[in-house]
């Protein structure tokens, strides 16, 4: 496993006079095994940051690295190769699934991109792995995503996150569309998962509780800026920049 890291990195969208500021210098470093979570209001930059931990967006000046190596200027050879090391877990699972698609085929259908030659029993063999370790039955192999619960969506876009074996996964909002019964099995889910596999979470979230179940360290957005970065339980207790007292007072309840 590999440590992920952004430095002093920039994100520009438009041209000209028109241009808007996504990202503005953020650095970052998520080590295996670890969640850093990011906070912060509607077009802070959160969700640009994480498309640029992907490798699906491409950033105007500063460093990706991966394990101390540059992957900065990526070949499409090296792009497909970040790609499989990485992977997401969205937001609206229903939205994420293909409703054509059964679940086999849309467990199947990472290892499909990214391993085509893979043997079709290989390819049968991991994606039933990734479902049971994202507790859910195999023998649901053939149904549609309209005849599973939410949080059984959740976990079919779980085992699709996995199923490629990658080393970091990009979690956006991964409970916010789920009943409160159901966020918590799902975050014991991947709090496990990560035990288990050494993952290197980047939790994108605007619930604390979340924020709590999951990360040790949190950065605080703003504009595209980095207004606070340590760990959860210091930034939580006491916050040093305004920004993140006034989100947090915001906040009606927290869990531990």
């Amino acid at each position: 496993m590999s440590t992920l890291a952004l430095e002093n990195v920039h994100k520009t969208y438009g041209r000209g006079k028109r241009t808007v500021p996504a990202v503005r210098g953020v650095s970052l470093t998520i080590e295996p095994g670890t969640t850093l979570g990011l906070i912060g209001e509607s077009g802070s930059g959160k969700s640009t940051l994480g498309r640029i931990c992907l490798g699906a967006e491409r950033f105007d000046s500063g460093r990706l690295l991966v394990g101390g190596e540059d992957f900065t200027a990526l070949s499409r050879e090296r792009l497909a190769e970040f790609r499989r090391r990485t992977s997401i877990v969205l937001q609206e699972p229903g939205l994420a699934l293909n409703p054509r698609r059964t679940l086999g085929e849309s467990v199947t259908e990472p290892l499909d991109v990214h391993f085509p030659r893979l043997p079709a029993a290989e390819r049968r063999e991991r994606a039933e792995h990734a479902l049971q370790l994202a507790h859910l039955d195999p023998g649901l192999w053939d149904r549609y995503p309209g005849e599973l619960s939410g949080g059984q969506q959740q976990r079919v876009g779980i085992a699709r996150a996995i199923v490629t074996e990658p080393e970091f996964v990009v979690l956006d909002e991964p409970t916010a569309s789920l009943d409160l019964s159901v966020r918590g099995r799902i975050l014991e889910t991947m709090r496990e998962l990560q035990e288990r596999l050494g993952l290197a979470y980047l939790l994108i979230t605007h619930d604390m509780a979340t924020v709590s179940a999951l990360a040790e360290r949190v950065i605080v957005l703003y504009k595209g800026t980095a207004v606070e970065t340590g760990e959860w339980r210091r930034v939580r207790n006491d916050p040093q920049a305004e920004y993140t007292r006034t989100l947090l007072s915001a906040v009606l309840t927290m869990r531990t």
